[in-house]
């Protein structure tokens, strides 16, 4: 039956719909590795540009197939040369994890809350969430939580070498603000696309799997899974029929939709590499 659901989701994919939907997803991408940078260049005197700090995110994510979360890290480190500290690129990477965490489950709790109660409330609460997540990076509450974490799943004294580190200036609102919208409404964007006219469901089912993908995205990055692979997929079929949702399509949305991820991912170390190239062109120059 499953196996069936999966040729009826790729049978019904709309080539035009298909592309707009990647090409809004990679964009969401992109706009997640000038998270990145904007984080990085806010805690640390560094004469990296945001173009090379976006780049080597970018390119990093070819890792996290690998067992193990360190591996994009480590990648990062390798190519940086040490002008960045290991310590802080890890809080990072957490910080934008949680983030991107933050972001999509309040859009699935959103558009659920749109068709269910209330436009008017599901703005309202994205716009908080917005604003909420700037004002934990600025005070840096988001990079002590993401320490402590960190330090609570390696057992390790990480802390300390995250707050004493020389920085340059507060997170300023309007430049990651406009980064963390840009992510947010790609993301809607491409996976509403992906969702509804791609698959050729209609309203409210379109944004109602559009709400089950966001809420399984969380749940894989959540996960220790590499990429999340099968937890996210499972948590799909699981979470549909709370939605009223059919769990056969679920599976077959939910492979589809992995398809759509490393596509994503593929295109993202793309632009990444081009990043790098055009970056070390100018240093040349």
């Amino acid at each position: 039956m499953e196996r069936q659901a999966i040729f009826n989701a790729i049978s019904d994919l709309q080539p035009t719909e298909s592309l707009l939907s990647l090409s809004a997803l990679v964009i969401a991408n992109v706009f997640s590795a000038f998270l990145f940078a904007a984080i990085i260049r806010a805690r640390q005197k560094t004469l990296v540009s945001s173009s090379e700090l976006a780049g080597t995110f970018l390119v990093a994510q070819s890792a996290k197939y690998a067992p193990g979360k360190v591996w994009p890290i480590l990648l990062q480190a390798s190519y940086l040369n040490r002008r960045i500290g290991t310590a802080l690129l890890t809080i990072t990477n957490i910080d934008v994890s949680l983030i991107s965490m933050a972001v999509t489950a309040t859009m699935g709790v959103s558009i659920i809350i749109w068709v269910s109660i209330s436009p008017i409330v599901a703005i309202t609460l994205m716009i908080s969430a917005l604003s909420t997540t700037y004002l934990t990076a600025k005070w840096r509450i988001l990079d002590q939580f993401s320490a402590w974490l960190f330090c609570r799943i390696t057992r390790s004294a990480f802390a300390p070498l995250i707050s004493d580190g020389p920085t340059t200036a507060q997170l300023r609102a309007m430049p990651f603000l406009s980064v963390l919208a840009g992510f947010a409404f790609a993301y809607f964007l491409g996976w509403s696309l992906f969702a509804g006219p791609a698959l050729g469901n209609g309203w409210p089912d379109g944004v109602l799997w559009t709400a089950l993908i966001a809420l399984s995205y969380v749940i894989g990055i959540a996960s220790l899974f590499p990429a999340g692979i099968g937890v996210r997929e499972l948590s799909m079929v699981g979470i549909a029929p709370f939605l009223g949702l059919d769990s056969d399509h679920a599976a077959g949305i939910a492979v589809l939709s992995r398809l759509f991820l490393i596509t994503i991912d593929l295109a993202g170390i793309t632009v990444g590499a081009v990043l790098l190239l055009r970056e070390d062109r100018r240093t040349k120059w």
